[in-house]
């Protein structure tokens, strides 16, 4: 069992490294049903936290710290990201006169975690709750839970005349360890579950009601080298390349590179220049590390012939073309990636040199290329 804990915890943490939230959650919960370990809660809050869930990360969080988790920098990390939340964040008390009830939260299904005696971390604002019982029926209660502190509500079911107000003292004579089905969890209430956890808010814009905003867009800069083969020529051309980008949905994103490259020898042999400068918009789809886009060029082609072996012109093409891109985004730390990008453009035309009225280079209308850049992800 510790071998497949470990592993299980090993492709969490990869996941969480690289942003992928719902992955390293699944790990995580999967490894705590093998194993109630301090370290892997505490880590399934920071997961949470990473997924805009402040409220359902600040639970585990909380318990990782009482219970010891991390060791190190790592305990560090939890408190400090739960102090930084905590004041984002509600703690709601909930008790109620039953103890074998049903809470639902907001509108969400009914789960049971001690009854209807427990406390759990919410968003801020007006939360609505419902307990059920199967002998009592249906108690209601609203309670406005401030950010940062703490509130207490409570669901009160009719009793008819006569029977205990308190109907923990029908349990005083309980045997020692007995366990009642249907009222008692034979598992150790520390383990977060499912069925522990507050339903996720529904995304809404702006955070209306006290819904925690969610996170849309990812946005990223940087730069790097390119290599474009093309420039009325095969042999390749070397230059920089800038990248800006941003993410519409979780797996498509809006990219805008600008590049320029020039070439290290001549056209044909010839003491014949030449370079390209362009922007190429994309529209990506991205699946975990790689992507692929569709992607629009608009730029020029120069070629310049040298003053001193031919009288003095330069050129111009305009090269406006469609064509395709693929990708890697390989992470190196929180906010730091390398980038690496291949393309084929399909340009308006070739290109023809001729020189002392000798065709020099006669070019398809294809550009290829390439970029490794360093990217930092905001």
């Amino acid at each position: 069992m510790d071998a497949a804990v470990s592993a299980l915890v090993k492709l969490a943490d990869s996941a969480r490294k690289q942003g992928r939230w719902a992955d390293a959650e699944l790990g995580y919960r999967e490894a705590l049903k093998l194993r109630n370990d301090a370290t892997v809660v505490g880590r399934l809050g920071l997961t949470l936290v990473g997924a805009g869930q402040p409220a359902r990360g600040a639970r585990n969080l909380m318990e990782a710290i009482e219970r010891g988790g991390g060791v190190g920098s790592e305990n560090d990390e939890f408190f400090k990201v739960f102090k930084r939340i905590r004041p984002t964040v509600c703690l709601l008390y909930v008790k109620g006169n039953l103890t074998d009830a049903l809470v639902s939260i907001d509108g969400g299904a009914f789960h049971k975690e001690n009854g209807s005696q427990f406390k759990l971390f919410v968003a801020p604002g007006k939360h609505v709750l419902e307990g059920k019982s199967e002998e009592r029926g249906v108690a209601r209660a609203e309670r406005t839970c401030p950010e940062g502190g703490e509130a207490t509500t409570v669901l009160l079911w009719h009793w008819p005349d006569g029977l205990p107000t308190k109907p923990e003292r029908l349990f005083r004579h309980r045997k020692k360890g007995e366990v009642i089905p249907g009222l008692d969890d034979d598992r150790p209430a520390d383990i977060p579950r499912e069925e522990d956890e507050p339903p996720p808010p529904k995304p809404i814009f702006g955070g209306v009601g006290g819904e925690e905003r969610p996170v849309h867009k990812r946005g990223s800069v940087g730069g790097g080298v390119a290599v474009v083969s093309g420039v009325a020529t095969w042999t390749p051309a070397v230059g920089v390349a800038l990248h800006g980008s941003v993410r519409l949905h979780e797996v498509v994103s809006l990219d805008l590179d600008a590049r320029a490259a020039w070439l290290t020898g001549g056209i044909g042999g010839r003491p014949i220049g030449g370079m390209t400068a362009g922007a190429l918009l994309s529209v990506c789809g991205h699946w975990r590390w790689v992507f692929g886009c569709a992607t629009g060029h608009l730029g020029a082609i120069f070629v310049d012939f040298d003053e001193a072996r031919y009288e003095g012109r330069s050129y111009a093409f305009f090269t406006p073309g469609l064509g395709g891109r693929a990708g890697a985004r390989i992470p190196i730390g929180d906010a730091l990636a390398i980038r690496v990008t291949g393309d084929v453009i399909g340009l308006n035309g070739g290109i023809v040199v001729v020189a002392d009225q000798e065709t020099v280079a006669d070019h398809p209308p294809v550009m290829i290329g390439g970029s490794v850049m360093g990217t930092w992800e905001f």
